[in-house]
């Protein structure tokens, strides 16, 4: 008489996790060389604002913030969604409040670098309207 004994389960999961772990990472790989790439973030910003004016300046409109990074930075959130960097030597003081709505025209600054990096950074050349916190 012949015994024959059935292998455990666990046996025969530890004689095919490598198949399967195999069939797992190229499974993997199919799938990421298939896919599209990932699409980046538009690396200019103000490729898609208004036309600079004659003097490449952008006349834009929006919120300013206040960034509690580097020991606090300033941002203008654009009512179109892009943010720049307000430099306090760049911005007249009446800007640099928190939720000010502003309308200005600024011109980029990619000659300088900032700590904060919360966008490019501009030079504002010129204030036409600031709007203080609750539109007092």
């Amino acid at each position: 008489m012949r015994l024959t004994m059935t292998p455990s389960p666990i046996r025969c999961l530890l004689r095919s996790a490598p198949v399967v772990a195999c069939a797992l990472a190229i499974c993997a790989l199919a799938i990421a060389c298939g896919s599209p790439p990932a699409r980046s973030p538009d690396p200019d910003p103000a490729s898609k604002l208004e036309p600079p004016t004659p003097g490449g300046e952008l006349r834009l409109r929006g919120t300013v913030r206040h960034v509690g990074v580097e020991g606090g930075c300033w941002r203008l959130e654009t009512d179109d969604g892009r943010g720049f960097e307000l430099h306090r030597g760049q911005a007249p003081p009446e800007v640099l409040v928190d939720g000010a709505v502003v309308r200005l025209v600024a011109r980029r600054r990619d000659d300088l670098m900032s700590l904060c990096q919360v966008g490019p950074i501009l030079e504002v050349v010129r204030v036409e309207a600031v709007t203080p916190p609750g539109g007092q």
